[in-house]
């Protein structure tokens, strides 16, 4: 829910307030059994595991202008909500049943409330557009296990600048250079210290205990805005203290456990491009890309591991209006590899879809359809790990060919266009 606030006696003022709520949750239930075993003793055993997460944020945002001068500032609240109760339970044969695993079985509950204010400075002239701000963040986690009465405190202030320098040069062109700094931190999925042994061979669990990593990013674009729109960025980002996938191997046992550590660090330079261009009223054509060779490094099993990488993602679509009311259109998207950590990859996909609609009913009625994928039903998604002692292959086949259709129908009087609000909440410190 956003509400803004305009002053008739002074247009340049503006003030927002912002409230978003978020709830997410997740169940899994393990089942393995074992035939024919050979040099294994392992009894049978499951596993279920029910996870929830909520977010609550609450934002002020305000703006105000005098002369060539524009300051804003705001305050922003998080109040994050995760909790996991997991259970392992192995089967007695004495008794015929399965009986709870005490040290695969916890209780676990986390908060995390991140207090945040900022302030910026837009000065303009003719020549120069320039804004420069600052951010202060305090957040406070705490982990609770329950089963085991153990817990995890962390508190932690962290300052972030932001600079933006844009220089016209010419009739729609202008550069631009930007500084800026953002804070991660990690999500439930890394957080949660569920112990998945679906394959026993190969286990996982979050680790409570994770702390947010810093990026900072350094970038150089141009842009120009005529017929066509073309942005051109070159950028440098650099981090300490990223949360990395982290595979070991124990050769007692030949069972692989991963989990995350804050253990990396990462510099890399990329490219970004976006370009769209109207080939005639009817048709018009965009391409993004976007291209980045970076260096990761972190200690894994002692050691000092590098690892260099080149990632690449492209997305290309067309539209063309046949008639006023019939519209068509297709995109082809290209995702290359991408890492997992220090020691492995994920394969890259190509994605095509296609899309039309019409307008019905002097345009109040809307009907489209679209498919994506129409030549691929399944996608095997493959994630290649490489250990000091060790190689792994993981594969899954998924579900990638999509099919839907869409009835609108829009009604009443109104003439204009929903008006947006100009500021909004916009949670991007981490992914769950």
């Amino acid at each position: 829910m956003n509400y803004q606030i305009g002053f008739k006696n002074d247009k340049q003022r503006l003030l927002t307030l912002s409230y978003r709520y978020f709830r997410y949750g997740s169940q899994s239930h393990n089942d393995v059994a074992f035939t024919n075993q050979v040099n294994f003793t392992d009894a049978d055993y499951n596993q279920d595991n029910e996870g929830k997460a909520s977010e609550q944020t609450g934002q002020v945002d305000f703006l105000k202008g005098f002369g060539q001068w524009t300051v804003e500032a705001g305050v922003k609240s998080i109040f994050r909500n995760n909790s996991s109760d997991f259970q392992s339970n192995i089967f007695n044969s004495s008794s015929g049943l399965f009986e709870p695993v005490a040290d695969q079985s916890n209780q676990y509950s986390s908060t995390q409330n991140i207090l945040a204010g900022y302030n910026s400075w837009r000065f303009v002239t003719k020549g120069l557009d320039f804004k420069a701000g600052l951010r202060l963040e305090h957040t406070t986690t705490d982990a609770n296990f329950i089963s085991t009465a153990s817990a995890a405190h962390q508190r932690y202030l962290n300052l972030l600048p932001s600079l933006a320098i844009n220089m016209p040069i010419g009739t729609g062109s202008a550069l631009n250079l930007g500084f800026s700094q953002r804070l991660k931190r990690p999500g439930i999925n890394k957080l949660n210290p569920f112990v998945n042994r679906a394959n026993p061979s190969f286990i996982s669990a979050g680790n409570p205990e994770l702390s947010r990593s810093i990026v900072s990013d350094v970038r150089l674009g141009y842009s120009l805005s005529k017929k066509s729109n073309l942005n051109v960025s070159v950028f440098y980002d650099f981090g300490n203290n990223l949360d990395l996938q982290v595979s070991t191997l124990d050769p007692a046992t030949n069972v692989t456990y991963t989990t995350y550590k804050n253990i990396g660090s990462v510099v890399g330079i990329g490219n970004a491009i976006s370009f769209n261009y109207p080939i005639t009223k009817r048709w018009d054509i965009s391409i993004n890309t976007n291209a980045m060779y970076f260096k990761l490094q972190g200690i894994v099993d002692g050691t000092l591991s590098k690892r260099s990488f080149w990632t690449f993602s492209s997305l290309s679509s067309t539209n063309y209006a046949i008639t006023d009311t019939w519209r068509v259109g297709a995109s082809f998207a290209i995702n290359g590899r991408n890492p997992t950590g220090l020691q492995g990859s994920s394969n890259g996909f190509v994605s095509p879809s296609f899309y039309g609609s019409k307008q019905l009913i002097d345009s109040k009625l809307s009907l489209s359809a679209s498919i994506s994928n129409p030549f691929t039903r399944y996608r095997d998604a493959i994630t290649e790990t490489q250990g000091a002692n060790f190689n792994q292959t993981i594969a899954n086949q998924q579900y990638f060919r999509t099919i839907s259709i869409s009835l609108n129908y829009n009604f009443g009087a109104l003439k204009d266009n929903i008006k947006k609000t100009k500021r909004g909440i916009n949670n991007d410190d981490g992914a769950r």
